[in-house]
């Protein structure tokens, strides 16, 4: 994960999963499988996803734009307002499903991770990994060194420390249990499953060169949402 132009590199990612409560859907089978399921009647005020318009959400939202295109976007997330309800945060998404609020919700795997590790009623699905779906979002964080920067050669070497395989390890033994995407990174994060996840092929730079556009939208869609949380 990095610029065509080299100025930035991702590193240490989370995957983008959902989190579910198992006291209120005690049968695995009956777990929420993709993120498709966000649009579907049968789930109505029953899941919970943060605001589409900041934060890892609105990196997500992008990369549907990029797969769906933005008139196809917009169309499915007309049909996700009206069918989920909308909390401030992904930290509060995947609390409020382990409080039994929500049978489930969309949300950043860091956060579910730290309610797995405790006593709530949770589980945790990589969604879309059937052949015919996208597979799992993973969203990295990014190290980039400012244009013009006062300490360029200090940040040369923050940069590139934070992209080494052993501080992706560091950061995946973490609380966070972050992804590392080094290829020399051996630890395997406490977040990741027996089985292989299928990421899904994401192009971060067409998707940022939707955003503008699509966050507008996104705006107006889920205005009368936005207006309920302040």
């Amino acid at each position: 994960m990095r610029a065509t132009d080299g100025t930035w590199c991702g590193f240490a990612a989370v995957a983008r999963v959902l989190i579910v409560n198992t006291d209120r859907l005690p049968d695995a089978k009956d777990y929420p499988q993709s993120i498709e399921d966000l649009a579907d009647p049968r789930w109505k005020n029953r899941c919970a996803m943060a605001m589409p318009t900041s934060g890892s959400t609105a990196i997500h939202a992008a990369t549907i734009a990029q797969a769906k295109g933005l008139e196809g976007a917009n169309e499915w997330f007309a049909k996700v307002a009206d069918n989920v309800t909308i909390l401030r945060s992904n930290s509060e998404v995947a609390t409020s499903v382990a409080k039994g609020l929500f049978d489930w919700g969309l949300t950043d795997s860091s956060d579910a991770v730290l309610l797995k590790d405790g006593t709530d009623p949770v589980a945790i699905v990589f969604p879309d990994q059937a052949t015919s779906q996208p597979g799992t979002v993973l969203i990295p964080n990014v190290a980039a060194v400012l244009k013009n920067a006062s300490h360029p050669i200090a940040a040369a070497k923050l940069a590139d420390y934070l992209i080494l395989a052993t501080t992706e390890e560091r950061l995946a033994m973490s609380d966070s249990s972050q992804i590392p995407l080094s290829r020399l990174a051996t630890f395997k994060p406490r977040i990741l499953p027996e089985a292989a996840v299928r990421w899904a092929n994401i192009d971060f730079e067409k998707a940022e060169k939707l955003w503008p556009e699509l966050q507008a939208s996104l705006t107006a869609i889920f205005s009368s949402k936005s207006s309920q949380l302040e």
